[in-house]
């Protein structure tokens, strides 16, 4: 099959060998008759191996039928030229049978033997890699907004965290009450239950010296100097990034991405995105607190409204009815109906007592224990 007149000049041919975009030209019947270097080096052929086959050997397998749909709609419209990510995702197959997303431009060419279509083909994988962390980052501010628990959010920002950075597994780790141990909170992927609720010194462990310093730590591999300090260590695991929770002077705990030993180590575009989901992991945890925060002081408010309006409401008018009936008895004189009088007296009084000690029971522990 000759190359197509446009790219028939060899100067031409080599302006198009050197685009970092991947360019592919089909005749109206899908069979292709020019690729670039850059696009043959990504599927892994040579140039001259494609030519002469269908578009549908680069497209995977479950997207083939449907691929030659959409040719032949676009064929059926006249062939209009369509803008670079107009398309929905689209994914590229490797002779290695791994898949690549990728963007596609279409314009038609006329060649001399008739019109064809020239497409420009982009690597999408950071575009969708940026687009997956906004859409992450969005659902688990939803969550923080919507005040679901705490726990549920902190598992959401793990398994969100693990699957942008093509982890193993993820921790959420807190200090215990003393603040001598970090203790895994969350645990999501592989080994999780057995790391769930571990506990390691803050002395001499990683997640330790990121709560105590706030840098973040990224392990290599096993070779690490510090991996024997590493909770990981004993599972499997490898190439790690652990990052703190919080600002700096107010860290609160750690989240820690893992892969498998032998794995390829973290780029430092994945230390980016852990350091994203912490901090979001951090509002969520202020946010809770806040939110605890408020609902006890609102809870000491409304008892300290109901404590007033039993002391000023209802004590003083069940005093001013056990003055009545003091009065009454006295009217009376002695004998039976003084009597019963002076006994439903006491019983205001005892009643009374009663309604005071509740309402200090409403008020903080540290006016309750006072006395008058």
């Amino acid at each position: 099959m000759a190359i197509p007149e446009p790219i028939s000049d060899p100067a031409r041919r080599s302006v198009f060998d050197s685009l970092p975009d991947g360019i592919v030209i089909v005749d109206l019947n899908g069979a292709i008759t020019y690729v670039n270097r850059q696009l043959a080096d990504w599927a892994g052929y040579e140039p001259e191996e494609l030519i002469g086959h269908s578009i549908e050997e680069l497209v995977p397998e479950d997207l083939g039928v449907q691929h030659r749909s959409h040719r032949a709609s676009y064929l059926a419209h006249g062939l209009p030229t369509r803008a670079m990510g107009s398309n929905l995702r689209t994914r590229l197959r490797t002779r290695q049978q791994d898949e690549m997303p990728v963007d596609i431009a279409l314009r038609p060419v006329e060649t001399e033997e008739g019109r064809q279509v020239l497409a420009a083909v982009r690597d999408a994988t950071e575009r969708i890699r940026a687009q997956d962390r906004i859409e992450a980052l969005l659902e688990v501010s939803q969550h923080i907004l919507a005040n679901d628990p705490t726990d549920e959010v902190l598992a959401l920002i793990a398994r969100r965290a693990r699957h942008l950075v093509d982890a193993d597994v993820a921790l959420v780790s807190v200090p215990s009450e003393d603040r001598t141990e970090m203790v895994v909170e969350v645990a999501d992927g592989q080994a999780e239950d057995e790391l769930r609720g571990s506990r390691l010194p803050v002395d001499g462990s990683l997640s330790g010296e990121v709560l105590l310093t706030g840098r973040s730590l990224v392990i290599r591999d096993a070779d690490d100097v510090r991996f024997s300090q590493y909770l990981l260590g004993s599972l499997g695991f490898g190439p790690s990034i652990v990052v703190a929770l919080g600002a700096p002077g107010s860290i609160f705990g750690a989240i820690t991405a893992g892969r498998k030993a032998g794995r390829e180590p973290f780029a430092a575009g994945d230390v980016q995105v852990v350091e994203l989901f912490a901090n979001q992991a951090a509002v969520a945890l202020d946010y809770s607190r806040l939110s605890d925060e408020l609902g006890r002081l609102a809870l000491l408010e409304d008892r300290e409204i109901i404590g007033r309006e039993l002391h000023d409401g209802v004590i003083q008018s069940l005093f001013a009815v056990g003055m009545n009936l003091q009065a009454s008895a006295l009217l009376a004189g002695p004998g039976e109906v003084q009597d019963r009088l002076e006994n439903a007296v006491a019983e205001l009084d005892r009643a009374i007592r009663d309604l005071r000690n509740y309402i200090f029971g409403l008020r903080p522990g540290i006016l309750a224990d006072r006395q008058l």
